[in-house]
């Protein structure tokens, strides 16, 4: 037995797989560290633990369903049993469509403790090492990078397998370009070959940790390490202008995979933008408030979510995408501290005013609420519209992990009541009581060119005393907190 073969039991939890799908790719995730925070990866599963439907599948999909059982057990949680049970239901006809699904499949069995060959469909070992090139180690039947990856990580994971050492050589050998990255299927001339970042981040998870592959994953770590944009990975759009389309399929892929390859700076900045996309489940989320831990296959499911909601044409894309990404979040900045919120006491109705917010994950989102009012927290801080009565009101920040509160007074304009002594001694302070204002309203007094300040008490009055100078009649002139809020009163200076 050779030394690869020797190793792939010890790593034979998953390493990584895709599938073709709407244009992206899916993964199966790697054996990883757990997050320092696991709260967004635990709402993802969570979220998508809620989208089984009545045959026991994820959406009605095989490939999400596999994705979600894969990543849950390794981000250290148990898979939903209803996985298995739909796995098992429609296996026979998921395997009829490819050798790259027989593949697929074997790794969900290895991984959820079951035996690959023995299921519905029968050794899915056999069937797979049918279709591996004695000679070459190529899977002919389906003869690209993403198909031979999946091979060699299934087979890797099987005591049953004897084709290990074939298929990899044949990924490793003929399936790498000049740059160091893999490209979409077999070359001859490595020089002529265009790496691909999906396949590289698939190779490199198929073989990582396997005896004799350390330069083959450093040179492809290296590669892909440089091919993110904004921390994103993702493709060039098939239609014009052939814009590069940011993915979370494919950016969770290249997170985990730069993670194996101990690239933790590259694959934090993937995680962050996993991140920044995942939802929260709040007002600002729109029609996707309901939707909390949910990550969209790319960008423009953002804005077509929170209009529309996710419908019955988008819903496998948010599965899988969000059955795929999870597996980035663990790469993720936790947050230095607990959420925290700080507004200002006080606040004029139907005015915008300012809130800060601290304690945030670097990359998390968080959104603040006040009545119908709502807004993401950017840089720390976020403003927001203060109802139209007066009264105390509740502020709510809230993040993947849960919300914090704080209380705001909105004020309105009044006028306030100032009771003065009809007369004062010159150099003398005039004792100034004013009524009607709010507990802890702050309150200015001006006499003349002379002024002072106070607060009111619980029970709405400040007493302040001014000094006053020049004899004769002179104006009392009271304001609150804000300019609307005033009083006025007269007395005589002897």
């Amino acid at each position: 037995m050779s030394p690869r073969s020797l190793v792939r039991r010890s790593v034979a939890a998953v390493a990584g797989t895709a599938v073709a799908a709407g244009g992206l790719l899916a993964f199966s995730p790697a054996p990883a560290a757990q997050a320092a925070d696991p709260t967004a990866q635990n709402a993802g599963l969570a979220w998508l633990g809620k989208q089984f439907d009545g045959a026991n599948l994820i959406a009605g999909d095989v490939t999400s369903t596999i994705e979600y059982a894969l990543s849950a057990t390794a981000l250290g949680a148990t898979p939903d049993a209803r996985a298995k049970l739909g796995v098992d239901a429609a296996l026979e006809s998921y395997v009829e469509k490819g050798d790259q699904n027989v593949a697929m499949a074997a790794i969900f069995y290895e991984t959820v403790g079951a035996d690959p060959t023995d299921t519905p469909a029968g050794n899915l070992i056999v069937k797979l090492e049918a279709a591996i090139d004695d000679t070459t180690g190529e899977l002919t039947t389906y003869p690209y990078t993403y198909g031979q990856a999946l091979a060699v990580q299934a087979l890797r994971g099987s005591e049953a397998a004897t084709e290990t050492d074939k298929a990899y050589d044949f990924l490793v050998g003929k399936q790498r370009c000049a740059d160091g990255g893999f490209g979409w299927g077999a070359t001859d001339d490595p020089a002529t070959c265009t790496s691909s970042s999906d396949e590289t981040s698939l190779g490199i998870r198929a073989i990582s940790g396997m005896a004799g592959s350390e330069d083959v994953v450093a040179s492809a770590s290296a590669w892909l390490a440089g091919q993110h944009r904004n921390g994103a990975f993702g493709y060039i759009s098939w239609v014009a202008p052939y814009d590069f389309v940011e993915s979370a399929n494919s950016t969770g892929l290249a997170a985990e995979a730069l993670r194996l390859a101990g690239r933790t700076e590259a694959a934090a900045s993937a995680a962050a933008w996993v991140q920044r996309h995942q939802t929260v489940g709040t007002a600002c989320d729109g029609k996707l408030s309901v939707e909390k831990g949910a990550i969209p296959a790319d960008v423009s499911y953002v804005s077509e979510g929170r209009t529309f909601g996710i419908t019955a044409e988008t819903r496998s894309s948010w599965t899988l995408a969000t059955a795929q990404a999870v597996r980035a979040l663990p790469s993720a900045t936790s947050a230095a501290g607990a959420p925290s919120l700080s507004v200002p006491a006080f606040v004029h109705v139907s005015d915008l005013f300012d809130v800060r917010a601290s304690g945030l994950a670097p990359s998390g989102n968080a959104c603040v609420t006040l009545g119908g009012s709502s807004a993401w927290v950017q840089g720390g801080s976020a403003s927001l519209k203060a109802p139209a009565g007066t009264g105390r009101h509740l502020v709510t920040l809230t993040t993947i992990g849960g919300s914090v509160t704080a209380t705001v007074h909105a004020l309105a304009a009044t006028t306030l009541k100032v009771k003065a002594p009809s007369t004062v001694k010159a150099k003398k302070k005039a004792t100034i009581k004013v009524k009607r204002l709010a507990a802890g309203e702050s309150v200015t007094v001006k006499i003349g060119k002379k002024k002072a300040t106070g607060t009111a008490n619980a029970q709405g009055v400040a007493t302040v005393k001014v000094k006053v100078t020049k004899r004769g009649k002179a104006k009392v002139k009271v304001k609150g907190q804000f300019p609307d809020r005033r009083g006025k009163a007269t007395i005589r200076v002897v």
